[in-house]
């Protein structure tokens, strides 16, 4: 499924990282996904940043005071030590889909209430997410899930090592 072409686009965004945003893109829309959300979390808080597809809908998320109770995140954080993708299905049962605000009132409207992430841990307290978001179903969703997992390795060793210069940078 995913050739050596876009494990190179990944290693290079580490080292040029304009380049995430269009390369995180572009993997969701070979799923077809939406778009993808990196999620940057450290003592500082939390950053979001947003691929075109879904950019829109991520700001209005924030906006509308979603990201306050975000089940979402908490529970991939909870299960932190999992080495893979883990769906918004994995991480909530039917009947939470259905009700929780979140996806009742923002996600499934959007069409974004079945996603596919996963924890990278950096260093110390700081982790980043990798959400690939707006799948067509939860069984799209796993299914993408299992092979999104086949290219972790390579997204969490580029995104650890853009983080790494990112922060090589800014001491500089």
């Amino acid at each position: 499924m995913f050739d050596a072409g876009l494990i190179g686009d990944i290693y290079e965004a580490a080292a040029v990282p304009e380049r995430w945003l269009a390369v995180l893109q572009s993997l969701a829309e070979r799923l077809g996904a939406q778009g993808s959300n990196l999620i940057r979390i450290g003592p500082q808080g939390m950053a979001i940043t947003s691929t075109d597809g879904v950019r829109a809908m991520t700001e209005a998320f924030m906006e509308q005071g979603f990201n306050a109770h975000n089940t979402r995140v908490g529970r991939l954080m909870e299960r932190g030590a999992h080495p893979g993708f883990l769906t918004d299905s994995d991480l909530h049962t039917s009947q939470e889909l259905a009700t929780l605000p979140i996806y009742a009132q923002f996600l499934t409207p959007h069409r974004a209430d079945a996603g596919a992430a996963t924890l990278v841990q950096g260093a110390g307290d700081d982790g980043l997410i990798l959400a690939v978001e707006g799948f067509s179903s939860h069984a799209a969703s796993r299914t993408a899930a299992r092979q999104l997992d086949s290219l972790r390795p390579h997204l969490a060793r580029a995104l650890a090592l853009s983080a790494q210069l990112r922060m090589q940078r800014l001491s500089a």
